[in-house]
């Protein structure tokens, strides 16, 4: 692939195909969006990466994700972790769950992939993806 825009993808070649596949995920909002690309400036252009210490752009999206949180949790959201990869945040959550029930156990959705790091892999349902690297976590369900 050499470019994207919106919905399409385009190929060294010119051939433009529909991205079904949204960038793993990630890309909702489609490639070269004018409005995240505009915003990604004004960014960047003040301030590229501050790991977790707090900025503007951060406790401003801490108190919307406070505003809109379901049932109890409204209130109690005070820290906002920008972890580096889908898997760290998986690690993190999981570390979470643990501290918050005392459990040990976890539950998770068949069919779904949630990382390459061993707790990631222990939440993944698909054998294939995890075969060769067992015993993972252990006490983790697998949902339908």
């Amino acid at each position: 692939m050499d470019e994207g825009f919106g919905a399409t993808l385009k190929d060294v070649d010119g051939n433009v195909f529909l991205d079904f596949f949204a960038g793993i995920g990630v890309l909702n909002v489609g490639h070269s969006n004018p409005y995240v690309l505009e915003a990604v400036h004004e960014q960047t252009a003040k301030l590229v990466h501050s790991i977790d210490f707090p900025t503007e752009a951060r406790l401003d999206l801490i108190k919307k994700l406070d505003d809109i949180a379901p049932g109890d949790l409204s209130g109690y959201n005070r820290v906002v972790f920008g972890w580096p990869s889908g898997s760290d945040a998986i690690e993190g959550f999981i570390k979470l769950a643990k501290y918050v029930t005392g459990g040990d156990g976890l539950i998770a959705f068949r069919g779904g992939y949630h990382g390459s790091t061993s707790g990631a892999m222990s939440l993944t349902s698909k054998v294939a993806f995890k075969d060769d690297y067992t015993p993972l976590l252990a006490d983790t369900v697998h949902l339908r």
